[in-house]
């Protein structure tokens, strides 16, 4: 059965965080780095990820710095090529942002950078602005 979970880095061994560090690439460092908590003095990492069966299916991640107001970083957003499709990506959107909203110190804003129309026009659906839209960018 599919379940999300919105995985706080330093929190534990929970299900999505087993389901990430089986499914996240070893040779994404990037992913793994956050994942292991080597930035929780300066930042709040956050993974909102849809998983069955130990595999991480979606993932979602945002980072936002520990102080008041911040803006959140916000992307690496992946479904596993056979669950694309299925809807997985905005139903782990949807549930991101239902969560964002219950932050204690949610971020004023979130940040993500995109090169593709289909990501922005995903982002759209959901009632992102685009705040930066360059000419033939796509």
């Amino acid at each position: 059965m599919l379940k999300f979970e919105k995985y706080v880095v330093g929190s534990g061994e929970t299900e999505g965080y087993k389901a990430l560090k089986a499914t996240i690439p070893q040779e994404d460092e990037y992913m793994h780095y956050r994942l292991d908590g080597n930035c929780l003095k300066d930042c709040e990492d956050i993974f909102f990820v849809a998983h069955e069966d130990g595999k991480a299916l979606c993932r979602i991640w945002m980072c936002y710095p520990r102080h008041e107001n911040p803006i959140a970083n916000w992307g690496a957003v992946y479904t596993l090529e056979e669950c694309r499709g299925r809807g997985i990506c905005n139903k782990t959107l949807a549930f991101c942002i239902e969560e964002i909203e219950k932050l204690e110190n949610s971020p004023l804003g979130l940040f993500c950078t995109s090169g593709m129309q289909w990501v922005t026009d995903m982002y759209t659906k959901f009632g992102f602005k685009t705040a930066i839209h360059e000419q033939n960018a796509f």
